[in-house]
């Protein structure tokens, strides 16, 4: 083999990979835009259930106000209620204070169940007017039970589609008028 003919063939060997790398290199940019550009836009929600639906986007993570009353109404009967539903809606310290005021009311043989009435939500906090039905066997007693509620945001899972945690709950003292 000449040595001419060998310089042409390592010639053409580089030009050959030069270009090959160009290509790669181009088809990798173009690669990661299409993958940052596809992570980027809003997920997409298929609703599940006994019926068909078209699937839509998410408008966004944040939790629309009807999401949040139906919450609350189920954040308040896994907090209160003798028999809960979900306790995946409750924040660690609300646990705490369900688990210490039911174990209070066993010891009595009482039940207890929250209905709230009336939600309001502003931007400071959630009040509601619930009722409160208290039972020793067959003897219920109703009593006003209004609440002030603050809600902490979580990743929305199976167990808590919401995104939302029921993270403090303190009861409205009411002004007696003498």
């Amino acid at each position: 083999m000449k040595f001419q003919t060998a310089w042409d063939s390592l010639e053409k060997e580089n030009r050959n990979l030069k270009i090959l790398t160009i290509a790669l290199c181009t088809l990798a940019i173009f690669l990661t835009v299409a993958v940052t550009s596809t992570a980027t836009k809003e997920p997409l929600i298929v609703e599940r259930g006994c019926y068909s639906k078209t699937a839509k986007t998410a408008e966004s993570a944040k939790p629309t106000e009807q999401e949040i009353v139906i919450f609350v109404e189920k954040a308040l009967a896994a907090r209160f209620n003798t028999d809960p539903e979900n306790l995946d809606y409750l924040a660690f310290k609300q646990r705490a204070f369900r688990d210490k005021e039911q174990s209070e009311l066993t010891k009595q043989k009482m039940t207890q169940r929250v209905i709230a009435n009336e939600i309001k939500i502003t931007k400071e906090a959630i009040f509601i007017n619930a009722d409160r039905l208290i039972s020793v066997q067959n003897f219920r007693s109703v009593l006003r039970f209004p609440l002030k509620v603050s809600l902490e945001s979580t990743e929305r899972t199976d167990a808590n589609p919401y995104g939302l945690l029921l993270s403090d709950v303190n009861p409205i003292e009411e002004e007696k008028k003498e």
